[in-house]
């Protein structure tokens, strides 16, 4: 069964944290190790932050059909009760040029959908509770396929990771981020995919790249 790898230098993730602090949109910058989701009470002021992560998976053929996808994450320090955070799918990519983005603009004097990475899309149908530092893994089946119906022009995955509940005053957790130090810990999203005749693959984005592009052939 013949299997084609590909990697390239091209293909990147691009991530960062957005955040709001007492209904202010604050930039925080896309060099970040590590990124902060959390909702909480800072001084007096309710801070929510989330992660975004854009995903270029435009190497992958236009007829590509998802049958399974998955996104690894590695939190480096968790606070809090127990409250859990998901994934959700974004329909708008950004831009990290200057001071963006920020929780209210996706780039310079253009403003996201829906404030906090317009977050509108499906979610993973699993909330994960972590119980302090360690490894995560979300089904973002769903949200892979919808991503790329709706980011069709350039078809780039984007994913947020957000607290369950943004009233919550108590509950953080901090994840690696593609420029962490820690390879393994960078994230990781891994689309099964099938096309043509029952042909099959598996790409691989990991480590602020495509790592890996497999095709099998299927059956004539």
């Amino acid at each position: 069964m013949p299997t084609a790898t590909y990697q390239s230098t091209s293909q990147t993730v691009v991530d960062t944290e957005l955040k709001t602090v007492g209904g202010s949109a604050s930039y925080v910058g896309d060099t970040l190790t590590t990124i902060v989701v959390q909702s909480a009470s800072v001084m007096g002021s309710v801070t929510v932050s989330r992660g975004i992560f854009d995903f270029d998976t435009s190497n992958l053929p236009a007829d590509t059909v998802v049958t399974s996808a998955t996104l690894d994450l590695y939190i480096t320090a968790y606070g809090g009760g127990g409250a859990g955070f998901y994934a959700v799918g974004s329909n708008e990519i950004f831009n990290t040029t200057g001071s963006f983005p920020t929780w209210t603009q996706r780039a310079l004097g253009i403003g996201w959908g829906t404030d906090g990475g317009s977050a509108v899309g499906p979610q993973s149908p699993t909330t994960l509770s972590p119980s302090g530092a360690g490894a995560v893994q979300y089904d973002v089946t769903k949200i892979v396929e919808w991503c790329r119906d709706n980011n069709a022009s350039d078809r780039h995955v984007v994913i947020v990771v957000k607290h369950q509940n943004e009233t919550d005053t108590a509950d953080s957790a901090t994840f690696a981020s593609s420029n962490h130090g820690t390879s393994n810990y960078r994230p990781k999203l891994t689309i099964n995919y099938q096309r043509g005749k029952g042909a099959m693959g598996q790409a691989v984005f990991y480590g602020g790249r495509l790592q890996r592009l497999r095709r099998r052939a299927g059956k004539k």
